[in-house]
């Protein structure tokens, strides 16, 4: 029976093309997938029923091209549904990007400036200049692949710990500190280009 399968044997199952296995996917992710698109879309004010749909359909879209290749990709199963709310966050933002809206931009950490390796000032406009940096380094973060995106701006713009991110991807906190590491530097020259710095 497919509700019997463990999280393994249904994703070993899926990859095989078991069309089975993947309506039981669908059946017990589905409404993680459909919450976190939901959740994700509302801090814009997009979040009519259609546009959850239209999430969750690209979601499956990329879990399935390319022969399941994303799926193969997930390195720890028990991280599986943490690893599909990173899929379905990151689709719902490429759904508001591509319809023109605004992403939410939380009010920005008194750290990321220093994080960054720039002067702040703790003037209210430096408040103003947080705000006008973590705009700018969420724009110079579009740019980059999702898993680093995700990385740096939970730790840069969320204030995450390593050890959370790494937790969340199933990743070593090595492979955090070395994204956001290199990540700081791409971000500086990125912040150059739009003339910000």
């Amino acid at each position: 029976m497919a509700e019997e399968w463990g999280t393994t044997e249904l994703v070993r199952r899926c990859l095989l093309g078991d069309e089975s296995a993947w309506r039981e996917f669908i059946a017990r992710y589905g409404g993680l997938i459909r919450a976190v698109a939901a959740r994700r879309l509302s801090r814009s004010g997009e979040a009519s029923s259609q546009d959850v749909e239209d999430v969750f359909q690209a979601v499956l879209l990329r879990l399935v091209e390319a022969g399941y290749r994303r799926l193969a990709g997930v390195r720890d199963l028990d991280r599986l549904e943490a690893w599909l709310g990173v899929v379905t966050a990151n689709a719902a933002a490429d759904f508001l990007r591509a319809r023109g809206c605004e992403l939410p931009v939380p009010d920005p950490p008194e750290f990321l400036g220093r994080e960054l390796g720039l002067a702040e000032s703790r003037s209210p406009s430096g408040d103003a200049y947080r705000r006008q940096l973590a705009c700018a380094v969420r724009s110079v973060l579009g740019t980059f692949p999702p898993r680093e995106r995700f990385v740096l701006s939970s730790v840069l713009i969320d204030g995450r710990k390593y050890n959370e991110v790494a937790e969340v991807l199933g990743v070593p906190v090595g492979t955090v500190s070395s994204i956001v590491s290199r990540g700081k530097g791409r971000i500086r020259r990125g912040l150059v280009r739009l003339g910000f710095l």
